[in-house]
């Protein structure tokens, strides 16, 4: 009997322990919370999309970049919650950075990480060759003086080469190694060291200056245009017939790749995923039964349905981007184009080279090509103008910088003791990078004109023609023969690889 009561004691005592571990299997575990943000890579000012779960029901959820409040969010009964086009602090400084999100009622945090990372992935970093990076945080006219060399490699044996691109922490220049017949280098961002190469095999020295998007780089190679992973080299395809000229800079706008050829001349548009020709059309000046042809030298421009191409005889021409179809013409001067037009608005501005004082910068209406303004700039003009903050940042040949108002032609100052500049400046938070003749690298103030700092890169007398490319902090400049990194210091940015 004994055993009997025992045994219903014990059974009665492990009932409840039992019943409750049924109840606890049939209650959902909590998870922890998640947040994902997308893209995960960008500039400051970017605008992410932002995802996450394990909230309490509706509860308002904080969401911080850092120390910087981005806003709230709302979760909904499961705890979920949303935001779209939330954009990250335009002073966000480069590297990973967390994003965090706070349930307000709860407490409960989930983060995510941000890397906070610039390009300069065309020729004068975009397709209406602005040359002007509109978030440079790292550098700017109080620091600009510490520039130091971060890292130094040889990259070809002549001194006319194409601009160093920069992208996804890495860079890409077109090389004149005349042993080679030319090499399209892939260096790391951060410390130079040489990723691969690919031949170009081009009979005359190279000044083109490649493109980068979507992963692709874009390059004259074995005569014909290129597209080679950016990461490995590879050849994605080959088309069409490309050589190393300046005016054959590939240029990537409206989803599509543009670019010159030496016969015709022809302008062309190809898919850039696979090299399809969308559209070629041939380049004059002039109506298309008086259609007068000659020699392209400037790198083309981009974006917003047109393409602007210049020519050797003062002339120019806007297409449509979907068709090729000629929108309009004209005979801007009587010198040489060897810059490539600026876009802003609905303005579109042109440098001609000009000899003997009589170069000229032209402000044209870009639907219509009517001359709005024209105001002088020296003489023989080779660059291409920078354009930041309302003011055209022209170099001349024999008379140094020049600084236009953009919307006058009214002239800001001009610093002629740089002497020779054959560089497309760049303009960063404040500061006008370009190389000069006397082989030095110059950092201007982009206000008035004082030289805040300047480096010596090369010989006195090197003909310096490869522009500087800016991006996160580091200055990125060619001398031809060797191609150099300057920063505030070594290590001070997070490349995201």
């Amino acid at each position: 009997m004994n055993g009997i009561q025992d045994l219903l004691t014990g059974t009665r005592a492990v009932l409840p322990r039992l019943m409750g571990a049924a109840l606890l299997a049939t209650v959902p575990l909590a998870h922890a919370a998640t947040l994902a943000v997308q893209p995960q890579v960008g500039e400051p000012a970017t605008k992410v999309d932002l995802r996450g779960s394990g909230m309490g029901a509706f509860e308002t959820v904080e969401l911080r970049y850092d120390d910087t409040s981005l806003g709230v969010a709302r979760a909904n009964a499961e705890g979920a919650f949303r935001a779209d086009d939330v954009e990250i602090p335009a002073v966000a400084l480069p590297g990973r950075r967390p994003i965090a999100a706070v349930g307000r009622s709860s407490g409960t945090r989930a983060t995510t990480l941000f890397l906070v990372r610039s390009n300069w992935p065309q020729f004068h970093r975009g397709s209406f060759r602005h040359g002007e990076v509109p978030h440079e945080n790292v550098l700017g006219p109080d620091n600009v003086a510490r520039l130091r060399l971060l890292w130094n490699v040889p990259s070809g044996l002549t001194f006319d080469t194409g601009s160093p691109v920069v992208a996804d922490g890495m860079v890409y220049i077109l090389t004149s190694d005349l042993a080679q017949r030319g090499l399209l280098l892939a260096l790391d961002a951060a410390t130079g060291a040489r990723r691969w190469t690919q031949p170009l095999r081009s009979p005359t020295v190279c000044e083109t200056t490649p493109a980068v998007a979507q992963g692709r780089v874009y390059a004259p190679s074995l005569g014909r245009m290129t597209a080679f992973d950016a990461r490995t080299g590879a050849v994605r395809w080959r088309a069409g017939t490309s050589f190393c000229a300046t005016a054959m800079t590939p240029t990537l706008a409206d989803g599509k790749l543009f670019t010159t050829t030496p016969d015709g001349p022809n302008l062309e548009a190809r898919d850039p995923a696979s090299g399809r020709l969308l559209w070629s059309r041939r380049v004059c000046t002039g109506t298309p039964s008086a259609c007068v042809i000659n020699e392209i030298y400037a790198p083309l421009t981009a974006g917003d349905g047109a393409v602007y191409v210049t020519n050797s005889s003062g002339g120019m021409s806007a297409h449509d981007a979907n068709s090729g179809r000629q929108l309009w013409s004209r005979m801007v001067g009587s010198d040489i184009i060897y810059g490539a037009p600026v876009v802003e608005g609905e303005v579109v501005y042109v440098s001609l080279a000009g000899f003997a004082g009589h170069g000229r910068l032209h402000a044209l209406d870009r639907r219509t090509g009517t001359r709005l303004w024209t105001a002088p700039t020296g003489d023989f003009n080779r660059a291409t103008p920078a354009l930041a903050d309302g003011v055209l940042y022209v170099g001349s040949d024999g008379s140094g910088l020049w600084a236009i108002d953009a919307r006058t032609g009214a002239l800001r100052w001009r610093q002629a003791a740089v002497g020779a500049v054959r560089t497309s400046p760049a303009v960063a938070n404040g500061v006008v990078y370009l190389g000069a003749e006397d082989g030095r690298l110059y950092a201007l103030d982009a206000r008035t004109g004082t030289v805040l700092h300047s480096i010596q890169i090369a010989p006195v007398g090197q003909r310096l023609t490869p522009s500087p490319a800016v991006a996160d902090g580091v200055v990125y400049v060619g001398t031809g023969d060797r191609m150099m990194a300057f920063g505030l210091r070594p290590g001070a940015t997070d490349t995201g690889r």
